[in-house]
């Protein structure tokens, strides 16, 4: 015998259990956020790792087919030493799909070389790309 009694037919529970599951799936990979907020934040979490120099960690944000024919220990000897840089600033995000985003960045380098006092400032725009889940940087070889 079913005591349980509701106004809503089972065929609308299952259909209000059935979305709710779907818009909490899609929130879990992005952490909730929007994609210009989740990539804004993976792009200034990644310069926060460069300017560190750690570039091992940095190379964890390239996207998976990146990551599949790059090496960690390749991705690390790209990066020399004729210049520092020294602030990088998220300035805007723009996306042009639910998979694709471009990152706007200010970045402060100074260059070591004779001539070079001050420092540089010059704006970057990165790609990202959404990828199992995630947004990844999308690095041009």
């Amino acid at each position: 015998m079913n005591r349980f009694s509701s106004p809503v037919p089972r065929r609308g529970l299952l259909a209000a259990a059935l979305l709710v599951s779907a818009l909490l799936g899609g929130c879990a990979t992005t952490g909730g956020a929007l994609p210009d907020q989740a990539v804004g934040k993976r792009a200034q979490e990644r310069w926060d790792l460069l300017l560190k120099s750690d570039y091992g960690n940095a190379y964890a944000y390239l996207s998976p087919a990146q990551r599949a024919v790059a090496s960690r220990q390749s991705y690390i000897n790209r990066f020399g030493e004729g210049a520092q840089w020294l602030s990088a600033k998220l300035q805007s995000v723009s996306c042009e799909s639910s998979e694709r985003c471009n990152a706007v960045l200010e970045i402060q380098t100074q260059v070591v070389a004779r001539g070079f006092s001050a420092p540089i400032t010059n704006k970057v725009t990165e790609i990202w790309v959404k990828d199992e889940g995630n947004w990844w940087f999308h690095q041009n070889p």
